[in-house]
């Protein structure tokens, strides 16, 4: 990526934190914002969208609306997960290691788990880990082991 973009990106996300969806002529110029940010919300396609050409073009920051629905579909599958498996979530699963462990063949299939729930313990690193490839991949529940 371009550093004047990334600069822009870092400005953007200081000032603007919740802004998905802006326009040039009313938002980008009334509120001043530098060239270079408005150049980055022009060109750079892999965060923006032009929606139309209105005031000046009308500009979806798709990227960061993406990594919000991620956010919110990963808390959906936090809350399902500690709705179901409160026991787990607690750290009182009666194995000897004291670990909150699952793996994706036998846990998550055996016990029908639904498959955004399986692609939340893959890829949410925040609250699992990968501990090895046994089973379709066993992972720890660790973010709420306490």
């Amino acid at each position: 990526m371009n550093n004047q973009y990334e600069e822009a990106r870092e400005w953007f996300d200081a000032n603007w934190p919740y802004c998905t969806q802006l326009d040039i002529d009313w938002t980008c110029r009334r509120y001043e914002y530098p060239y270079y940010i408005v150049d980055w919300i022009k060109n750079d396609t892999t965060n923006w969208r032009k929606i139309n050409d209105e005031n000046g073009g009308t500009y979806q920051y798709f990227a960061r609306m993406n990594k919000k629905n991620a956010i919110a579909k990963y808390d959906e599958a936090r809350r399902w997960y500690d709705v179901n498996w409160p026991g787990k979530r607690l750290g009182k699963l009666s194995n000897w290691t004291g670990l909150i462990l699952l793996d994706i063949d036998w846990s998550c299939r055996g016990y029908e788990y639904p498959e955004y729930i399986v692609e939340w313990i893959k890829n949410d690193t925040t609250n699992w880990r990968k501990i090895n490839d046994n089973n379709g991949g066993t992972y720890e529940y660790f973010a709420r082991m306490n």
